[in-house]
């Protein structure tokens, strides 16, 4: 893996992270996540007792650096996408968005 999503990665991890910290449900929204990334069928299990260690967990995940890649490709900025579900639907491939 290359220095550049690395770098994202821990970008989108961090992104995620604070956008969960917010929510006294996050793991609910960790759940929408998951569920997300396995109907991509993308297996996760990040586990973590807050949601910087759950983040953290989940991008080290070993399907993650391809979405690292995609966010890269499209020219993503993490920091400026408001829900945590709504990072994840972006980085996948169109037909497995929840339209």
């Amino acid at each position: 893996m290359d220095d550049r999503t690395e770098a994202m990665l821990e970008r989108l991890a961090d992104c995620m992270a604070v956008l969960m910290s917010g929510n006294p449900d996050w793991r609910d929204q960790a759940s929408q996540v998951v569920a997300m990334l396995d109907m991509a069928e993308i297996e996760v299990q990040p586990e973590g007792d807050n949601p910087r260690a759950w983040c953290s967990s989940l991008f080290r995940e070993s399907r993650m650096p391809a979405l690292a890649e995609a966010a890269i490709e499209m020219g993503l900025e993490p920091e400026e996408v408001s829900r945590p579900i709504d990072l994840i639907e972006l980085l996948l491939p169109s037909d497995h968005h929840l339209d």
